[in-house]
């Protein structure tokens, strides 16, 4: 009988522990670069479907900031987030902005908010100047110096 009221309490914790799984928000991918428009995916953990439904994503609000001792420029206020639904490669939250960012970082609160729980997570990316390859050298022709002045022979002539 006790071997039997283990099993069932271990079945009961794992049907409990399974229910525990939240929604989540992983890493920040970064498409974009200094002096253009942000461009960032942030992948969407353990979401459901349900979940999904109900999520809205916002930047926090500048009461969040100050309470995390944050600061909350304007730019920041162009930033927008868009949820994107993918069946093979899971879902992610877009981050976008209108205009170009010229902070060589960012600093920011994301809210997430469902049904079932609300989520709060700071996010810093460093935005590196896009790298070029190095520009061809031109090839100039090099032309040689020239004499204005007529030319000594090194001859010494006598009146």
């Amino acid at each position: 009988m006790p071997r039997l009221l283990n099993r069932l309490a271990l079945a009961c914790a794992l049907l409990v522990a399974s229910n525990a799984w939240a929604l989540g928000l992983g890493d920040i991918k970064l498409n974009s670069a200094l002096n253009e428009p942000l461009d960032a995916e942030i992948e969407l953990l353990s979401a459901t479907p349900e979940e999904l439904a109900e999520l809205a994503i916002i930047l926090a609000s500048p009461e969040t900031f100050e309470r995390y001792g944050l600061d909350r420029p304007a730019y920041l206020q162009n930033i927008q987030f868009t949820i994107v639904r993918n069946g093979r490669d899971g879902s992610y939250v877009r981050v976008r902005s209108r205009q170009p960012m010229t902070e060589p970082f960012l600093t920011f609160l994301v809210e997430a908010s469902w049904s079932r729980g609300r989520l709060l997570r700071e996010f810093t990316v460093f935005l590196d100047p896009p790298t070029f390859a190095p520009p061809e050298p031109r090839q100039q022709a090099v032309t040689a110096p020239q004499q204005t002045t007529p030319r000594d022979s090194g001859r010494v002539e006598r009146p």
